[in-house]
């Protein structure tokens, strides 16, 4: 279980750092395209960081994990 929560943990505190970049933006309609490009990003790493911990959680239990193209 502490390898979990260790993994856990490093995903959480990754999210935590993404949230605050996000959180300094203040008007999302002034950014330039490039500001947006990388608010994308961001909110990609967001994503898969929840990702990784849902992952991880199943490996942990011993579930396999879904593969193929969908």
């Amino acid at each position: 279980m502490a390898d979990l929560a260790e993994k856990v943990d490093a995903e959480v505190e990754n999210i935590r750092r993404v949230l605050d970049e996000l959180s300094g933006i203040e008007d999302i309609h002034a950014l330039s395209r490039l500001e947006l490009a990388g608010t994308g990003a961001l909110l990609l790493s967001l994503y898969n960081g929840f990702e990784n911990i849902l992952k991880q959680i199943v490996v942990h239990r011993g579930e396999p994990l879904p593969s193929g193209p969908s």
